[in-house]
């Protein structure tokens, strides 16, 4: 039961940032008003909140779900997912730091400076979209390798099926 409330908190946690992302790309226009500047401080807040709620909630589940960590710290795939989501928080930091600046001085930056940030925050964007296909190409993968495992069991002569080695 624990393993379902925390997967299911994860992954309300990483929509949840799909939208606060999608918020702030779509309130960062050129000429933004000093209010919506504000604003925007406030959401990048709230991404930065969440996207440290995923990473607890991610090692909680790691550690205490029906894997066990046992599991996870062997697994290539989630090493490379952490590594990605760092990446990510990396790159989100000088957005981060523009809006800080901006709220201090209760105005946006000029229009280039509203273009970098939200090239930034467009990046950011796509690439946590790319990382959230991770575990979709990983369950593929590993259904297309049992499929064929299971398959050649299936062919294999009578003699090869009773060996221990492709026994079920």
């Amino acid at each position: 039961m624990l393993d379902l409330v925390l997967a299911i908190v994860h992954h309300v946690l990483i929509f949840g940032i799909f939208g606060i992302l999608f918020a702030e790309l779509m309130a960062e226009r050129p000429d933004m008003s000093s209010a919506t500047a504000v604003r925007i401080a406030s959401i990048d807040m709230w991404y930065g909140i969440f996207a440290g709620a995923v990473v607890i909630i991610g090692f909680c589940r790691a550690n205490f779900g029906a894997k066990g960590w046992a599991y996870y710290s062997h697994n290539a795939f989630f090493w490379a997912k952490i590594v990605t989501f760092a990446g990510i928080g990396l790159l989100s930091v000088p957005p981060t730091i523009a809006f800080i600046r901006w709220r201090k001085a209760g105005v946006a930056s000029d229009d280039a400076g509203i273009g970098k940030v939200r090239r930034y925050v467009h990046v950011v964007t796509s690439s946590s979209a790319q990382v959230a296909k991770v575990p979709a190409c990983c369950e593929g993968r590993v259904q297309a390798l049992a499929g064929t495992i299971g398959r050649a069991q299936r062919n294999a002569p009578r003699s090869l099926r009773s060996s221990p080695g492709l026994a079920r």
